[in-house]
């Protein structure tokens, strides 16, 4: 994929197939390419959103916003009618899953973890008609540090060996910047002679599950020793988060793993707002952790609205608070220095409110005086 570097601080939510939030470029990038008919997006790094589209947005469309930070990427397609460009962009898109960057001229791609060997991780790399990444520079490595920053991976392989005694990159030529730990005393043996950037402690990255295969008797080079745990990689999420942008306005949240719907302010009528929900195959949000509280207002930083209402009320003979299907709700987050809930004879319903920092108050069911955000959640 390409940038249109006239349309940064630009975007369009206009029959978009999907406005998602994900975490870095290159997982908006996947999202993208797995998506049928998906041929551009739209990136916002800050917020962590993702707009997909369908159509090759132009510079003259009336449909787009200005708002700082955001950048535009094209899927490249050689018309068979014209003469193939050779633009570094257009060679750099010419293979799935690589990503252009204009500022620094760079065409990349980022893999994800297998297991630490370089023969084949250098293989992986020659298969798609490049080689791993080799940083020679202090400006280098702060860019490559940049676009790994919302990679969860511990390790990071990257070009250069000393196999004869001083570090080469692959084609021979002598390295001459290094990057090395020397807190903790890097490099620090003299039989190893590849790289690698470490992000956290110590983590053994495999490709196979071993857990299943140490079941099966299969493996044998399981080692015993204190501190140690095993983690299985579950499915890729892909199909969770295409199953969610399938529905328009709809956001993924790898945090809480949720798909939610922000809806503008209506008028406080909690009946038509679940219904609302209802009609687009979802419900209005229950909120019955502190965890999940914290994940909901961080989905809100970017919204405006000065109340949200939720689900949950105690319109019931035993006046006891309970969700819409019935099991008793055991986590408030009233906003007790305000005395609520107020209990009051006819506030039965819940609504957070902004300047509060989210705490709840309680509302009456219908309030054709006060308009409120909602969060339908699938």
């Amino acid at each position: 994929m390409s940038e249109n570097l006239n349309l940064r601080d630009q975007f369009s939510e206009y029959n978009n197939l999907g406005n998602i939030e994900s975490k870095s470029l290159v997982r908006c990038t996947n999202i993208c390419l797995l998506t049928a008919n998906c041929r551009s997006l739209f990136y916002q790094k800050e917020l962590h959103q993702c707009i997909l589209h369908s159509i090759d947005i132009q510079e003259s469309s009336v449909n787009l916003v200005s708002s700082t930070g955001w950048k535009y990427y094209k899927t490249f397609e050689e018309s068979p009618s014209t003469t193939p460009s050779t633009s570094p962009a257009e060679k750099c898109t010419d293979t799935a899953g690589f990503i252009y960057n204009a500022g620094e001229s760079m065409c990349y791609f980022i893999g994800t973890p297998v297991a630490v060997d370089f023969d084949v991780i250098e293989t992986l790399c020659s298969n798609m008609n490049s080689e791993l990444i080799r940083i020679d520079s202090a400006q280098k490595q702060a860019f490559v540090q940049q676009i790994l920053a919302a990679d969860a991976g511990d390790w990071v392989c990257i070009q250069g060996d000393r196999d004869d005694g001083s570090y080469k990159f692959d084609d021979g030529s002598y390295m001459t910047y290094f990057n090395w730990n020397m807190a903790m005393g890097q490099p620090d043996n003299i039989h190893w002679h590849h790289i690698v950037m470490n992000q956290t402690k110590q983590c053994i990255l495999h490709s196979l599950n071993i857990l299943e295969l140490s079941v099966q008797g299969i493996e044998v080079d399981l080692v015993t020793s204190a501190g140690w745990k095993y983690y299985e990689r579950e499915e890729d999420d892909i199909s969770s988060l295409v199953k969610c942008i399938s529905n328009p306005g709809f956001l993924y949240s790898p945090n809480g793993d949720m798909c939610y719907f922000i809806g503008s302010p209506e008028i406080v009528d909690f009946s038509y707002i679940k219904k609302l929900c209802v009609d687009m195959g979802s419900d209005l949000i229950r909120i019955d952790s502190a965890t999940k509280q914290i994940i909901v207002q961080q989905i809100l930083v970017n919204d405006v609205s000065d109340m949200v209402c939720i689900q949950g009320n105690n319109d019931n003979t035993i006046k006891t608070y309970r969700f819409d299907n019935d099991t008793e709700m055991t986590y408030f987050n009233w906003n007790t220095a305000s005395s609520q809930p107020e209990n009051d004879w006819n506030k039965h319903y819940i609504m957070m409110v902004k300047i509060y920092n989210y705490l709840w108050h309680d509302i009456q069911e219908q309030r054709i005086d006060l308009k409120c955000a909602y969060i339908c959640e699938k």
